[in-house]
């Protein structure tokens, strides 16, 4: 692993990813459609400015590497399916082509647990079903089944399926909880909240990545964080360390999904439809595959992850971190929901 190509680089996954290689002594060349805008990282990298579907475009970026960390994806609010097939599906279609014609010697894509929909067992494994949900859903399951087909072509490829992943610099929907947080307000939750909830932190994903890229691995793993609880205990938690005043509130499955699903259709959601899908369905991995192979141990439960994030942002944030463009990294806008907010 010496010459590597980042995908998605300027991310908030990716700039954690691109800064670990940086301090293991890399030169990384990332690929990304926005600027990084770190000074810190001037000199450091080697910055292509385009988009991973433009298979042009994506074939001078394998050029003379010998590893590729593909976290390039359409998240929220990307709208529509042709919008998230044509990067989720089409882009690692892009990426697999030239990394296979630039004799790539390790591959490491980031899936996403939404192929698995609703679990019907638990814990998932990966030899679980695959039900994806949604436009998003769907489209990774098609890019996971373009790998499959790539690594009957030669190309080695490692796919993580990471529960939902949280770190500083997470803004996304993140920042709707943390700004109600701060404000004092009620933090409304789906259903009783009692349901078993993991997620993942950033640099645990960063971990995994790396650890899958020097065991020249071509298999597939799920990862999520060891500790866990239930999502209205992490949350309550979460509170508690903010020493907010605000308060965890129930409220009737049926009634918030509906009115999602209504705002999902008039574009003012600012949820995903598998998000508020699974909100309030119990959701962890067996992770045992990724630490037996792998040697890969997390570090971060959920309550540190939340705790961790939200001090970043208390210091941290203001309204112009939109400059950085990246979705994950941007504040949502709050849209229909500044009315709830106002109500609670």
């Amino acid at each position: 692993m010496d010459r590597i190509l980042v995908t998605g680089g300027t991310g908030f996954l990716g700039m954690a990813l691109v800064r670990r290689l940086v301090e293991n002594g890399y030169h990384p060349r990332v690929l990304d459609v926005n600027s990084p805008n770190d000074p810190e990282l001037e000199g450091s990298i080697e910055f292509i400015k385009g988009d991973v579907r433009d298979a042009q475009i994506v074939a001078r970026a394998c050029r003379d590497v010998d590893t590729v960390f593909h976290l390039a994806a359409a998240v929220l609010p990307t709208r529509g399916k042709k919008a998230y097939e044509s990067t989720n599906y089409g882009g690692v279609h892009n990426m697999l082509q030239a990394s296979l014609d630039n004799q790539v010697k390790q591959v490491v894509h980031i899936s996403t647990s939404a192929i698995y929909g609703v679990p019907g067992q638990l814990p998932v494994t990966e030899e679980s079903d695959f039900k994806p949900m949604g436009y998003y859903g769907n489209a990774k399951f098609k890019g996971e089944q373009e790998i499959r087909r790539y690594r009957g072509r030669g190309l080695r490829v490692c796919i993580l399926r990471p529960r939902t992943i949280i770190g500083t610099e997470r803004l996304g929907i993140f920042h709707i909880l943390f700004d109600w947080i701060k404000a004092g307000k009620g933090i409304p939750i789906i259903g009783s909240g009692n349901n078993v909830f993991q997620f993942i932190s950033a640099r645990d994903v960063v971990e995994a990545s790396i650890l899958g890229a020097r065991a020249e691995s071509n298999d597939d793993f799920n990862i999520g964080a060891e500790e866990f609880s239930t999502v209205r205990a992490d949350l309550e938690a979460l509170v508690n360390h903010a020493g907010s005043g605000s308060r965890v509130v129930s409220i009737p499955a049926p009634l918030v999904k509906g009115s999602l699903q209504i705002l999902d259709l008039m574009r003012l959601s600012p949820l995903m439809d598998w998000q508020y899908k699974v909100a309030d369905k119990p959701f962890y991995f067996d992770i045992s595959k990724a630490k037996r192979l792998l040697g890969w141990q997390p570090l971060d439960s959920n309550i540190r992850m939340f705790t961790d994030s939200y001090d970043w942002y208390i210091d941290n944030f203001t309204d112009s971190v939109s400059v950085y463009g990246s979705t994950h990294r941007q504040a949502v806008r709050q849209r229909a929901l500044r009315l709830l907010r106002s109500i609670f």
